[in-house]
């Protein structure tokens, strides 16, 4: 009985190693699936018609498909690229030629109603179009922010001069906050575009003789940049909407704009692992917050 029971003993044991060494063997063929699936040279050699195998069949079948998606989608920004290129390239000479024109009209004939229109729309489509071609890009992926450690100090120099003639044509006063040695992480040229892209809705949604607080304060993850108007306002039930493609308030209808501006601000934003929100009260202002990352 000692004897049988020291035999069950040793092969219980013989048959947990065994099955220990399968299962290595098979987390070491998964293991190699994986780092080959990743390299982009994924390929099974051999089944067999077991538990294990079948999980490796699982395994093969997932990884194929997804390398198959990812090509496809690798394929498919290609093209959505050389789209943009061509109709960047082939409508840049034909607006560039319309805007031509029209200053030269303006020049002969004056600055009258029917060429001043011509002006205005063929500058309203030359931003639509860079426009649908910067968000095109950002959506897929094409342009990627190049974000690093930056002074706030500097960003807002750069927006308080992109934003200065349009504030000084409505006598607007911006008040820039000292900002001392505040940093965050973020790309220079993007962030600045769309703080900008904030700073002139505010400007656009003023009345003569406004003011803009412009003031950024340091949290332990985020810095916080916030944008305070004394403007119209938006309404409570479309501060959700405001970010969306194209949207635009029929409280704004008649002011000019195509609805992509805080779109692209929000893209540029989360982009750099930062985000966007917004409170107002109708009729009183809007507070716009961009939070970048510290680290």
């Amino acid at each position: 009985m000692v004897k049988l029971l020291l035999v069950l003993i040793v092969l219980f044991m013989v048959l947990i190693i065994y099955f220990n060494k399968r299962e290595e063997k098979l987390l070491f063929r998964l293991s190699k699936m994986i780092d080959a699936a990743n390299a982009g040279s994924l390929k099974v050699t051999k089944y067999s018609e077991t538990q294990f195998s079948s999980i490796e069949n699982d395994l093969f079948r997932f990884l194929t498909d997804r390398t198959t998606t990812e090509e496809r989608l690798r394929q498919q920004k290609n093209s959505v690229q050389s789209l943009i290129a061509d109709i960047s390239h082939q409508t840049g000479t034909p607006l560039a030629n319309i805007s031509l024109y029209s200053q030269l009209l303006e020049e002969k004939y004056g600055d009258s109603k029917e060429v001043s229109a011509l002006r205005r729309q063929s500058e309203k489509l030359d931003f639509l179009i860079k426009a649908l071609i910067k968000m095109s890009r950002l959506e897929n992926g094409i342009i990627q922010p190049n974000v690093s450690q930056c002074s706030l100090a500097v960003l807002l120099k750069a927006v308080e001069e992109a934003v200065r003639e349009k504030a000084l044509d409505k006598q607007i006063v911006i008040v820039y906050e000292p900002v001392d040695d505040l940093s965050a992480i973020f790309d220079l040229k993007w962030t600045t575009e769309a703080l900008v892209n904030i700073l002139e809705n505010a400007i656009k949604y003023s009345l003569e003789f406004g003011k803009i607080i412009v003031k950024a304060e340091s949290y332990s993850l985020f810095t916080r940049i916030t944008i305070s108007d004394n403007g119209i306002g938006i309404r409570e039930e479309e501060q959700n909407k405001i970010f969306q493609r194209f949207y635009r308030s029929a409280d704004v209808r008649e002011k000019e704009g195509i609805g992509l501006g805080l779109y692209l601000t929000r893209q540029i934003i989360e982009a750099q692992k930062g985000y966007i929100r917004v409170q107002s009260t109708l009729n009183k202002g809007s507070d716009f917050s961009v939070f970048l990352p510290q680290k």
